[in-house]
C-alpha cells in the first residue's frame, strides 16, 4: 500500500525473509509516505464522508514480522521449543501483540494514500511543494479548496 504498488515481484522475491532488504526497498520505494498520508488526510478532509485514513508504521510492522517469523522459522529441541510451555506462551503473547496493532489499526481507518503520479496537476504541484517544505498544511487546505472545484467539474466533463 504504502509504495503504491510499485513493488515488483522480482524486487519483492529478493527481499522474502530479510527484513533490511524490505526495509531498504520500502525507503526507496517511498520515501516520503508518512508525509503523503498526511497530505491525503488533509486533503481528503475537504471531502464530505470521507473515510478515516490510517498510517501504517513500518518499523513497527517489520518488528512484528521479524517475532512472527521467528516463531515461524525456529529451531532448536523439542523440548526447549514447541514442547515448552514457556517457548508456547512467548509465541502467544508475540502473536496477540502484533494481531492487537493490527487490529486496532484496521478498526480505526482505512488504508490509502494519494498516489502522485495519479494527482491532478492542481493536486500534484501541491504535494511536491508540501513534500519539499515550500507550504504547510494550511496552505495546503487552502489551495485544495480553491481547486476543488475545477477538479469536480473536470471529472464531471
Amino acid at each position: 500500500m504504502s509504495v503504491g504498488g510499485q513493488l515488483d515481484r522480482k524486487d519483492y522475491e529478493k527481499c522474502k525473509g530479510s527484513g533490511t532488504k524490505l526495509t531498504k526497498i520500502i525507503h526507496r520505494l517511498s520515501p516520503d509516505y508518512r508525509q503523503l498520508v498526511i497530505f491525503t488526510r488533509t486533503i481528503s478532509s475537504l471531502i464530505p464522508n470521507s473515510p478515516p485514513l490510517i498510517e501504517w508504521e513500518h518499523k513497527k510492522l517489520l518488528k512484528h514480522w521479524g517475532a512472527l517469523s521467528s516463531l515461524l522459522h525456529w529451531a532448536g529441541e523439542a523440548k526447549e521449543t514447541f514442547e515448552s510451555s514457556h517457548w508456547y506462551m512467548r509465541g502467544l503473547e508475540t502473536i496477540e501483540h502484533a494481531a492487537t496493532y493490527l487490529w486496532e489499526k484496521m478498526r480505526a481507518g482505512y488504508s490509502g494514500v494519494m498516489v502522485p503520479e495519479k494527482m491532478q496537476p492542481e493536486i500534484r504541484q501541491t504535494w511536491e511543494d508540501y513534500k519539499a517544505g515550500k507550504i504547510d498544511l494550511s496552505c495546503v487546505l487552502e489551495r485544495a479548496r480553491i481547486a476543488l472545484p475545477v477538479l469536480s467539474m473536470r471529472i464531471k466533463t
